[in-house]
């Protein structure tokens, strides 16, 4: 039961949630713009990486819960390997579209600077610096908005650590919404509240942190001619009346903030690590075997021999028509997806009213669907029977999916350079020609990794939709209607069963495997034709 004292403590649990968010975003960073660019840069590392990272998005949020409990309340006790588990699993929700993001914009550098760096014989930490970083802005801006927005539509699944009949929900907006809508019946004063708190929290992050940052990282579109440098800060919104105390109090101490000379402290840093590289390189793998070691002591005692035995190895026709039920439902939601986020990315990013439909989109981004169940399972899964639960687990699905397609189609608009803007407008060059010689070629890198990130999302999104639980009402019902997020849901959720959970998981990772092979990897490679030089 939720008791009354949730109303006052949801700003609590809403910083709290907040605070996991940052945690995870910054271990996201790290590791986008470290791993994104070893795989554009080093062709051994691509072979390697790209197909795995590519399974990795794609295995549902649920396939990383057991194995992250375990491993991380075996070595760090139950409260603290609790909170880890949640901010790892956060970390899965935003880590991989942003990667991605960060090699499609190395992949595409132009040769001149690559050709320039070889001539002049750039050291690789200013060539890191100058050129792979910079490179990498546009891109990781608008997937960072994505990812942030991802992660709050997670956020209710990472703070309940649940397996079979145990749970332990940690304090937090999203742990309070799950709660809200397992009650019998739903508390859905509770769930609005959640909502609406959530959705404060993602419009001011949007409105002084990313909605500047899309902006600012304008200037880092490759050019041939001086642009129009923006220098539009971050915590400063022109358009928004503030009023004086609050600017007084909260833009001054900010301001001061950004005034410190963090610059002298970074570049002194920099120097640091480049005059230490060899020690510092040392030093982390000695803490890494270290640490590896640690582990493998603390989790070795809870280790079996027995061969894992999964109820549904015995049932391949379920397994067949689960997986092709899940495939048909994630190929609509790709198609959905594409049929209306690229006339709408060329109407928003050429518009006037940018800044409003960005904030739009990054909160319907992050809106948590589950909130929604109670009414879908009212008025379309009851009413329509089966079809209903057909359009009821698309719509959520299309929900976890379709902004990847979206924020990387309106990245590709914006990072359309201005000389080529220019030679349309001396040409006179409009109408479709328009738009199948410039502005589609011009996008369809950032639409080819938009559909890869949505693929991932998809998949993650069909463990939400194919398992619709609203007090005691489950569905489907019938199992020709089951997927493999039904069925992974059950493992997880209802049975505990972590052989059948990897079992699940093994069959999702050889679908992903076969369509990154025979499918994505001509599509980024097509896509490298339309680089600019």
């Amino acid at each position: 039961m939720i008791p009354l004292l949730s109303y006052f403590l949801l700003p609590v649990y809403a910083l709290l949630s907040l605070l996991r968010m940052i945690i995870a975003y910054l271990f996201s960073l790290i590791f986008s713009l470290s791993i994104g660019i070893l795989a554009a840069k080093n062709e051994k590392a691509e072979h390697i990486i790209i197909p795995l990272l590519d399974v990795l998005q794609s295995v549902p949020i649920l396939s990383f819960l057991p194995i992250a409990i375990i491993f991380f309340i075996n070595i760090f006790g139950p409260y603290m390997g609790a909170e880890i588990s949640s901010i790892f699993l956060i970390f899965t929700s935003q880590v991989w579209n942003m990667t991605f993001g960060v090699y499609e914009a190395v992949k595409l550098i132009p040769r001149d600077l690559e050709e320039m760096v070889r001539v002049y014989r750039i050291g690789k930490f200013l060539y890191l610096r100058k050129i792979l970083v910079p490179a990498t802005m546009t891109k990781l801006i608008y997937n960072s908005a994505m990812s942030w927005g991802g992660g709050w539509f997670f956020l209710y699944a990472s703070e309940i650590i649940s397996l079979g009949n145990a749970q332990i929900p940690l304090p937090g907006i999203g742990s309070l919404l799950a709660l809200s809508l397992a009650e019998s019946p739903p508390r859905i004063d509770i769930a609005i509240l959640s909502v609406l708190i959530t959705m404060f929290l993602v419009s001011f992050t949007y409105l002084f942190i990313w909605g500047p940052l899309m902006e600012w990282s304008e200037n880092f579109k490759y050019e041939y001619s001086a642009g129009e440098i923006k220098r539009k800060r971050v915590f400063e919104i022109p358009r928004v009346r503030i009023p004086p105390f609050l600017y007084r109090s909260f833009f001054r101490s900010l301001r001061y903030i950004l005034r410190l000379p963090i610059r002298n402290y970074v570049a002194g840093f920099v120097s640091f690590v480049e005059r230490r590289a060899g020690i510092i390189k040392k030093g982390t793998f000695l803490l890494l075997i270290l640490f590896i070691a640690y582990s493998a002591m603390k989790i070795a005692p809870h280790i079996t021999l027995e061969i894992p035995s999964s109820e549904y190895m015995g049932e391949p026709d379920l397994i067949l028509i689960a997986s092709l039920n899940s495939i048909r439902r994630v190929l609509m939601v790709l198609l959905i997806s594409l049929s209306w986020t690229i006339p709408v990315s060329l109407l928003v990013g050429r518009g006037r009213h940018w800044d409003e439909f960005m904030l739009l989109f990054e909160i319907a981004a992050s809106f948590p669907i589950p909130v929604l169940w109670p009414f879908l399972v009212e008025y379309i899964v009851l009413p329509l029977g089966d079809e209903g639960f057909e359009i009821a687990a698309i719509m959520l699905a299309l929900f976890g999916a379709q902004f990847y397609v979206l924020f990387n189609s309106l990245a590709g608009v914006k990072s359309i350079s201005s000389d080529l803007e220019e030679m349309r407008k001396v040409f006179l060059i409009r109408g479709s020609l328009y738009l199948r010689k410039l502005v589609i070629p011009g996008m369809f890198p950032s639409i080819v990794t938009g559909l890869i990130t949505a693929w991932g999302g998809a998949w993650n999104s069909l463990i939400v939709a194919e398992y619709i639980k609203v007090g005691n009402e489950v569905f489907p019902s019938k199992r020709a209607q089951y997927g493999l997020g039904t069925l992974l849901s059950i493992a997880a959720w209802d049975k505990g069963d972590i052989s059948s959970v990897i079992f699940i998981t093994a069959v999702l990772t050889l679908i992903v495997i076969t369509v990154n092979r025979t499918f994505w990897r001509f599509l980024y490679d097509y896509s490298a034709k339309f680089r600019v030089e």
